[in-house]
């Protein structure tokens, strides 16, 4: 009979707490529990992770209790007060009651306190892998999507744009810059381009950005294709290099984590931290710095791939044995 930690994640119910439920996932693989048909998630603002199977049980004395935002801290200190054996985690800066936490998450593009407790991220946890990008790719309703960026010839690169936002602003002669020098290096290649903006790109860019492409390619508009269809994760499944634009960690993180090569454009105007971010991604070699690149098969030189859940699970549970 397989054992496993309890774990109950706190949430506020916003995007944040798909970091928690990763890390969870990535903590009861690390128990033998590889596949979602293993166990259930179940709650709203505390959500219990239960075996599917009699055949797995809760290994007495051993629960984890997982937080992330500053509207969870308060919550999950109490529930720590009233179960002193409790490994309490925080993902992000709690801002307060450090010395309450057994591990405290914090990306390393965020200048995290210098504490025993605390241990860095590069760029954030969350959910894309292999096994991610293959589900993907094995839904029916992806199909005619992932059979017309399939026609497109090799190698096919995705193009992440993101846009005005408190992390900077991917504007017009950032889009000419990225385009122009993409496009050339992409037919000297003899590949393609996958497309796709965000919620926040601009028709500015998005209209200068199309203007310098010739490569064969895909474009997608967020906001006028509609959310529903957007095949940004077939285009990291298909890809065999991703270009992001700085100023989302999210996209930054997500693409760094496929194992596939991963370049970052710095915009003009970039904001803190997320400059910080894609130089600490590039130091580790989980990415390059588009600037940086001068020949067409450097955009295909491999990354060191992302796995941040899996690197704080095992901190977990050692710490806990």
């Amino acid at each position: 009979m397989t054992a496993i930690p309890e774990i109950l994640i706190i949430s506020d119910e916003s995007y944040r707490e798909d970091q928690s439920i990763e890390l969870a996932k990535a903590i009861l693989a690390k128990s033998g529990l590889v596949y979602e048909i293993d166990y259930i998630i179940e709650g709203d603002s505390e959500k219990r992770i239960k075996p599917a199977s009699a055949e797995v049980k809760f290994e007495a004395q051993k629960k984890i209790i997982i937080c992330c935002g500053l509207d969870t801290v308060n919550k999950a200190t109490r529930l720590k007060s009233e179960d002193a054996g409790a490994f309490l985690v925080c993902i992000q800066d709690p801002s307060k009651k450090h010395e309450e936490f057994d591990l405290i998450v914090i990306p390393e593009h965020d200048f995290p306190p210098e504490m025993d407790n605390v241990v860095t991220t590069l760029g954030i946890i969350n959910h894309v892998n292999d096994r991610f990008l293959n589900y993907t790719l094995s839904l029916p309703e992806h199909a005619e999507t992932k059979a017309k960026l399939e026609a497109l010839p090799n190698p096919r690169i995705a193009v992440l744009l993101g846009g005005k936002h408190i992390g900077g602003e991917f504007g017009v002669e950032d889009a000419k810059n990225l385009a122009t020098k993409l496009d050339e290096m992409v037919k000297e290649l003899g590949g393609s381009l996958m497309i796709t903006t965000s919620r926040r790109t601009e028709s500015e860019p998005i209209e200068e950005f199309k203007k310098h492409i010739t490569v064969p390619h895909e474009f997608y508009d967020y906001n006028y294709d509609g959310q529903d269809l957007n095949p940004y994760n077939i285009m990291l499944a298909l890809s065999d290099a991703e270009v992001i634009t700085a100023d989302s960690v999210r996209m930054c993180s997500e693409a760094a984590s496929t194992g596939k090569p991963t370049i970052i454009c710095i915009p003009e105007q970039v904001f803190f931290p997320y400059g910080n971010m894609a130089r600490i991604l590039a130091k580790n070699d989980c990415a390059r710095i588009f600037a940086d690149i001068t020949m067409p098969n450097d955009l295909l030189k491999p990354t060191v791939t992302l796995n941040e859940a899996e690197k704080i699970a095992k901190i977990i549970l050692q710490k806990m044995a």
